[in-house]
């Protein structure tokens, strides 16, 4: 069920991309430090979510790992207690 639930959103996300990108199809100026280029909106648009999603798979590891580090910190202190317990 979760599956054909994920699989509705995607579709309708995707019709709606296609929906909002075909009458969009305009050339935008991106300015940058050493000049500027002309691109189309929908790449622009594309490159920008994608690189939002990199950086928040990246910040998301980065806190998964210092929890990670944590986590392997309190093991190392718990194993001398079990050891007195045993």
């Amino acid at each position: 069920m979760l599956r054909v639930i994920a699989w509705v959103i995607f579709l309708l996300l995707f019709g709606l991309t296609v929906t909002l990108t075909i009458p969009n199809a305009h050339l935008v100026p991106l300015n940058y430090y050493t000049g500027s280029v002309q691109i189309h909106l929908t790449v622009l648009l594309l490159l920008t979510l994608a690189l939002g999603i990199w950086l928040g798979i990246f910040f998301n590891l980065m806190w998964v790992w210092h929890l990670w580090r944590e986590n392997q910190r309190l093991k190392q202190l718990q194993k001398p207690a079990r050891r007195k317990n045993d």
